[in-house]
């Protein structure tokens, strides 16, 4: 379908309130967004399991395409996860 996105139909409307710890969340049939606003602080959420990193080629450290069940995240930082199930 054109202009479909990376991650696929979202799965629940946009967050008008934080989900966790201040973090905001949206889920997608590929995958998950994290997002952590300005002013919260660093912040560690758990997401559950199912959940891998992007394997990408910036940020290795990050972008490693392993697992994760919990995410750290500063403050005006955000995270993309794929779900362990999508190629």
């Amino acid at each position: 379908m054109s202009g479909l996105g990376y991650l696929d139909y979202p799965r629940n409307s946009p967050q008008t309130s934080a989900w966790s710890q201040g973090v905001y969340r949206r889920e997608f049939d590929k995958g998950l967004v994290l997002v952590n606003p300005k002013g919260n602080g660093t912040k560690t959420v758990n997401v559950g399991s199912g959940w891998r990193r992007i394997d990408g080629s910036q940020d290795r450290t990050v972008n490693n395409g392993q697992n994760a069940s919990s995410v750290t995240l500063k403050a005006e930082d955000g995270i993309i996860l794929l779900r362990a199930s999508s190629g």
